[in-house]
């Protein structure tokens, strides 16, 4: 399988000394990331639909080969929960799909109050485009059942796996695709961020063990890692891919133009 690593999100002051320039604009954020990573998980389209001009930029600041993962904004999901929400899911699909060939997966994440609804689920599907990839994030136990992987694999779903504090995800494969997300709680603040506060690498080295077991030799890998897991997700990034085995850096500032991961 094709592994893509990368964090939820790259517009992050605390990063400078890690990732950037200390130096360096915010304009210039996305640029600097995609000389380390692959691949990035947006975090600002779930709080609103981005314009146009905003996707396009995105695309224009990275390499071909680079993929965004953008999630579904938090209106459809948590305000209109998958119903009554056509206008704005025709709008934010037409801008995110500007990115072309930089679109990897869609990520739609649900609520934790949102129980299992086949109905809602399945004529929410039936509104998506079918040449997009898409997992979705589950946060109520309700919807880990049969009935529910059926209808993802009927799909071309991928259902996330979750690596949360409050919810055990499932290690279902739903498509030839892995769809790994690395949260953990809100417990740090934002002051705690841009050191490693919390190891967790106990816990990451069970994860990565599950991910092997289903490595069909297809599809594609996506693991990403928030700030709130550890304190610096680029640095758990990089202890996952040691892990997997893949190349990794020793001063992610120094190193990056060597583009290792």
């Amino acid at each position: 399988m094709i592994y893509r690593t990368g964090c939820s999100g790259w517009s992050y002051d605390f990063w400078k000394g890690k990732i950037y320039d200390y130096s360096e604009s915010p304009s210039n954020y996305l640029r600097d990331y995609a000389r380390i990573f692959d691949t990035v998980e947006i975090d600002s389209t779930f709080y609103a639909a981005q314009s146009q001009e905003t996707v396009e930029k995105w695309a224009s600041s990275v390499p071909e080969n680079f993929l965004f993962s953008p999630k579904m904004p938090r209106k459809i999901t948590h305000e209109f929960r998958l119903e009554r929400c056509e206008d704005d899911l025709a709008y934010f699909m037409k801008n995110i799909s500007l990115l072309n060939n930089r679109l990897g997966t869609v990520l739609i994440q649900l609520p934790p109050d949102f129980p299992f609804n086949t109905g809602v689920l399945e004529n929410f599907i039936e509104l998506l485009p079918n040449n997009i990839k898409y997992a979705i994030e589950f946060r109520h136990p309700s919807w880990f059942i049969d009935e529910v992987y059926g209808i993802l694999r009927k799909s071309g779903i991928t259902m996330a796996w979750s690596v949360l504090d409050y919810i055990k995800t499932p290690e279902i494969k739903t498509t030839e695709n892995l769809y790994v997300r690395f949260l953990g709680n809100k417990s740090l603040e934002k002051k705690d961020l841009g050191e490693i506060r919390i190891n967790r690498h106990g816990e990451i080295e069970q994860w990565v063990g599950k991910i092997k077991k289903q490595d069909s030799g297809q599809g594609t890998v996506f693991i990403y890692a928030n700030n709130h897991y550890e304190g610096l997700s680029p640095d758990t990034i990089k202890f996952i891919r040691h892990e997997l085995g893949l190349p990794t850096t020793g001063n992610m500032l120094m190193d990056r133009q060597k583009k290792l991961f």
